[in-house]
């Protein structure tokens, strides 16, 4: 008998599955799918909780059997051929059968079902009534949670659904053309699937919360491996890190281009640098007679930081939906001098920098990105 109840003890392991549900949310980048989870995790819980209850039910059965009193396992069975007098007890019959049999008491807890098997002596009423009203708080409020999940379920997928007929009626009412009206559909579709994938800063109330020195190391974690692709950056975040989270919080910012997008033309002011965060763009100037593709982990238009600047060249998104990281020069500026140290390198910086590209001729000048060893040694 001792036996038997550390073995029930030992279902108490079955704690750790929270853990690694947790474990699992960690992992789960769809809205969709995490509401999924969820409801999986209702229906896991449930099976689990009948598995304990019921090994409990045939424990307080077998205690009554090896006390000699009237218990379930021997006032329960099944008709059959092979016994003596055609009728199988529980206590008698095997392993599995009388699992299912527990089992099936333990769900009829939680529903209007009801089934052969009743409590015999005073230990099994208890616990039936025990467990009858722990059922009805239970049941009722896994049922709510389940109900409200398969809403929320519905609800993604028809608001989605929905807000694409409202577009396609909008731009028809519009007179839109076929040609325009096939570009802004993809578009609003790529993005779709990428805000389903990703999470907004905005969706998380909790970071409204957080600090201003927090709220400025989060954007600092975000951008910093982009903005620190230029070599410059990624010096004054080796010596001066600070002065790089206060850049990435308040002097940059992120904008989604649709495939063939102008984002910027020949002769236009230069109000960014453009980091590329994912995507491909195409940057065409009278200097050369080849587009130049930049992908991920490229920059265009650095002089602007450094000097009044117009653009040489047009650049276009070539080859899907991109996502550029946008840094204001003025934002810049008036970051670095915020400290004196940063303020006397970037003057330095910026007067090698534009000496040099004074020296560059005026059909060899472009939006490309320098060299990175021309501005490491502008930087040293």
């Amino acid at each position: 008998r001792s036996a038997r109840a550390v073995r029930v003890i030992r279902l108490l392991r079955l704690l750790k599955l929270q853990k690694m549900l947790n474990k699992i949310y960690d992992f789960i980048d769809s809205e969709y799918l995490f509401i999924v989870m969820d409801i999986l995790r209702l229906l896991l819980f449930i099976i689990v909780l009948n598995h304990v209850i019921a090994c409990l039910w045939y424990l307080v059965g077998y205690i009554g059997y090896d006390e000699g009193q009237l218990n379930w396992l021997q006032h329960t069975g099944y008709r059959t051929n092979d016994s003596v007098d055609g009728y199988e007890q529980v206590i008698k019959g095997k392993v599995p059968w009388q699992y299912l049999t527990a089992l099936h008491w333990s769900l009829t807890q939680f529903t209007p079902a009801g089934m052969d098997v009743f409590a015999r002596n005073v230990g099994e009423r208890i616990m039936s009534v025990i467990v009858l009203g722990f059922a009805v708080i239970i049941f009722s409020s896994v049922l709510a949670s389940v109900s409200a999940s398969m809403t929320a379920l519905r609800n993604l997928q028809g608001d989605t659904k929905k807000q694409f007929w409202l577009l396609r009626r909008y731009l028809r009412k519009k007179k839109v053309t076929v040609p325009s009206r096939v570009r802004i559909i993809k578009f609003l579709e790529h993005v779709t699937m990428l805000q389903a994938k990703t999470v907004k800063i905005g969706d998380v109330k909790l970071l409204k919360r957080l600090s201003k020195p927090l709220e400025e190391l989060l954007s600092y974690e975000i951008h910093k491996e982009t903005v620190m692709t230029y070599p410059f950056l990624r010096y004054v975040g080796g010596v001066l890190q600070s002065v790089l989270v206060k850049l990435c919080s308040t002097a940059v910012k992120q904008v989604q281009f649709a495939l063939q997008d102008c984002i910027f033309r020949a002769g236009d002011l230069g109000e960014y640098m453009h980091f590329v965060c994912s995507g491909q763009v195409r940057y065409a100037w009278p200097g050369s007679q080849t587009p130049e593709e930049l992908k991920e982990g490229t920059w265009l238009a650095e002089p602007c930081l450094w000097t009044q600047w117009s653009h040489c060249g047009v650049c276009v998104v070539s080859a899907q939906p991109t996502l550029l990281l946008l840094l204001s020069p003025k934002g810049f500026a008036d970051v670095m001098r915020l400290s004196q140290c940063s303020y006397i390198l970037c003057r330095r910086f910026a007067f090698n920098f534009v000496s040099l590209m004074n020296t560059t001729p005026g059909s060899a000048q472009s939006d490309l990105p320098w060299d990175a060893e021309e501005i490491r040694e502008i930087t040293n």
